[in-house]
């Protein structure tokens, strides 16, 4: 077929009047041959055949000539094809001989790491052998193994609050990152090499970041090859080990012996708030907790309008977006729809992923909760935690600040207490939890492009630098608010009074700086990050732009932070995860997480564990301090007495609540000055 369709193709061109040969050289004499280049002819113009004998004439040689060249091509193509076939088939042979090779030595070796990690680690004869035997994860046995000590020895030296000042140990400024001395006096900087650089999140979402940290100095090396080694897909492939715990016992004396239990129990993880009684985590009466009570509370605002299902009540947390997210094989999708009546009673689930809404005491729906809060803390976590908090609003709070504002000048005074440790916290969330087979995503069961398309969605749909008290509510919200029934909106309106009041009397005090050209380029920092996100700050007008911008973003790293940021209350249960396995054979959908994702999220819940300063402090070393001045330590009284008097406010309404109404996220003396992990 192929000698006999180049043939008559290589005629007819050549006996057409109207086209030129192109390719082949039509002979004038008989030992005229076709030129050929590394087997490529060559283009000859040969003019145009006019008269009926010269057609035939110029068929004829184009016959002729044209079976010469298709057996030469016919016979190249052929040794081409089988050249390509036998090469193919022995990269087959080969890949296929590694593969084997490579699995008998992967099994052996990761046996062998897996037993000397246990080794070092002075475990009990069950945790072993649920190590080796029932998990047989090279990755999550590395980092229970090297995880918990270091994180414990970190905290055991900490820069505590009490030690909190501008001086180093070696007598020179803490706080001049990006800037340099030019004179003695207190005013006298300017504007030095600032260390900072882009990074790429999700196509077209770059974060500008600084990763050198005004406490704990440059990201080294060290920490570097450490946390890449960790994302290595040949050290530690992508492997999904679904096993469970049998008993909570397990689980128990599995966080005891690789030290991930708590901190008061000798331990790297945080203690849950000790005057906290969640009850039955599996029930009806839990659910609400999470949603209205917890971190499912900052979802609350998403909803714009009358529930799609008003006969279930007026109150709807749409996720169902997320069905559309790909998951890794043996995992089903995430997303529901969360109803509740104006009694903050559940009353459905519809998933969508099923196309099914579930009832309170149908079939399935445990398995339907289990979706729901699974769904939460995955979509919260990466979105309103680890995007919005973290490398949106600190991040740029700290950005901003370094890059325009000089060490003495008075908002970044200010701003210097509320990012402590932050460049050094954003750093390590960038490198384990936001790259492919980083913590996050093997934590979850996301493939990385669908955490990629949560970052995206999240940047474009993000309020982040929206002022708390003007976010959205639906009336029947505003309501439970008003009526004390909603303490995640009532409460957090009144801290963030406390400190928009604050953050106005502090301005004022530092007088024409509240608006100088460092406090607009500040501001125009922080306004240019939010530029593509549903609320954009506005341009600058006066001071009370940087009194907004500063409010809400210190609100966000103290008290909002507190809510979506404290994951221990859901991390150690096994009724909540981050993952959600597919439907057994019987059709019965899961109810509890598996046991390599509810480690994995022990080792990031015990990240946040590391001691930061509380936001309660006098700081009497810093503020009025080597040349400050003293109307700063005022000020600051000032605002620690607004913040005692409203936290006996939120103990008293906290100890008229019991069980699963308590809400204790938003008492000031639980919040820390800046954000950690």
């Amino acid at each position: 077929k192929l000698s006999t369709s180049w043939s008559l193709l290589v005629s007819l061109a050549v006996a057409s009047n109207l086209s030129p040969v192109a390719g082949f050289v039509v002979p004038q004499h008989s030992t005229d041959r076709a030129i050929f280049s590394n087997n490529v002819p060559t283009v000859r113009h040969v003019g145009y055949a006019n008269s009926s004998t010269e057609r035939m004439l110029f068929f004829g040689y184009g016959s002729v000539i044209a079976a010469k060249v298709t057996k030469k091509l016919t016979k190249n193509f052929i040794s081409r094809k089988f050249d390509d076939f036998i090469h193919k088939k022995r990269v087959q042979i080969r890949e296929r001989a590694i593969d084997r090779v490579k699995d008998l030595l992967r099994g052996k070796i990761d046996d062998f790491a897996i037993d000397q990690m246990l080794a070092s680690m002075d475990v009990s004869n069950s945790t072993e052998a649920f190590f080796e035997n029932d998990l047989d994860d090279l990755f999550t046995t590395f980092l229970c193994s090297s995880a918990p000590p270091a994180l414990i020895d970190q905290n055991n030296e900490p820069f505590t609050s009490k030690d909190f000042t501008d001086l180093n140990e070696d007598g020179g400024e803490r706080f001049d990152l990006g800037w340099e001395r030019t004179g003695d006096g207190f005013d006298d900087w300017k504007k030095d090499f600032i260390p900072a650089e882009i990074v790429e999140i999700s196509n077209g979402l770059t974060i500008s970041r600084i990763r050198v940290d005004s406490i704990y100095g440059p990201a080294t090396a060290r920490k570097d090859l450490k946390l890449e080694i960790t994302k290595n897909s040949v050290i530690f492939p992508l492997e999904d080990k679904i096993a469970f715990f049998e008993s909570k016992e397990q689980f128990t004396t599995i966080l005891k012996d690789v030290k991930l239990n708590g901190g008061s129990d000798g331990g790297a993880s945080p203690d849950p708030y000790p005057e906290d009684d969640w009850g039955d985590k599996t029930s009806d009466e839990h659910l609400a907790r999470f949603f209205f009570r917890g971190i499912g509370a900052s979802l609350l605002e998403r909803q714009t309008g009358e529930s799609s299902r008003p006969e279930l009540g007026p109150v709807e947390i749409d996720m169902d977006f997320m069905k559309g997210l790909s998951v890794r094989e043996g995992f089903r999708e995430y997303g529901a729809k969360v109803y509740f009546d104006s009694n903050q009673k559940p009353t459905g689930i519809y998933d969508g992923h099923k196309d099914k809404l579930f009832l309170p005491g149908d079939d399935g729906w445990e398995g339907a909760k289990y979706l729901a809060k699974s769904s939460a803390l995955t979509l919260t976590t990466a979105r309103e935690h680890l995007l919005m908090s973290h490398l949106l609003c600190s991040n740029y709070l700290s950005f901003a600040s370094i890059k325009h504002l000089p060490p003495s000048h008075p908002i970044r005074r200010l701003v210097n207490v509320f990012t402590f440790r932050t460049n050094n916290v954003n750093d390590n969330s960038f490198a384990t939890l936001v790259p492919t087979n980083g913590w996050f995503h093997r934590g979850t069961s996301l493939e990385h492009q669908s955490l990629r398309a949560v970052f995206e969605s999240g940047f474009e749909t993000s309020n982040i630098f929206e002022p708390f008290p003007k976010r959205n509510m639906i009336p029947e919200l505003k309501t439970m608010s008003e009526s004390g029934d909603l303490p995640y909106h009532k409460e957090g309106v009144e801290y963030y009074t406390i400190v928009e009041d604050f953050v106005r009397s502090w301005l004022t005090k530092a007088g024409d700086a509240a608006t100088d050209e460092y406090a607009q380029a500040f501001y125009e920092e922080i306004r240019e990050s939010t530029i593509g996100q549903e609320y954009t700050l506005p341009p600058f007008e006066n001071m009370e732009s940087v009194v907004q911008v500063l409010s809400q973003a210190l609100f966000i790293v103290t008290c909002y932070h507190e809510i979506i940021g404290t994951i221990i209350d859901y991390t150690n249960d096994l009724n909540m995860g981050y993952r959600i396995v597919a439907d057994d054979a019987d059709g019965n959908p899961a109810t509890q997480t598996d046991a390599q994702s509810f480690l994995i999220w022990s080792i990031i819940t015990a990240s946040t564990a590391l001691k930061v300063p509380m936001l309660m402090k006098p700081y009497k070393k810093y503020f009025g301090k080597n040349g400050a001045p003293r109307w700063e330590r005022k000020e600051w009284a000032w605002f620690q007495m607004s913040l005692r008097r409203q936290s006996r406010r939120v103990k008293k309404s906290s100890k008229e609540r019991k069980g699963n109404t308590q809400f204790l996220f938003f008492d000031p003396k639980r919040f820390e000055s800046a954000i950690s992990v």
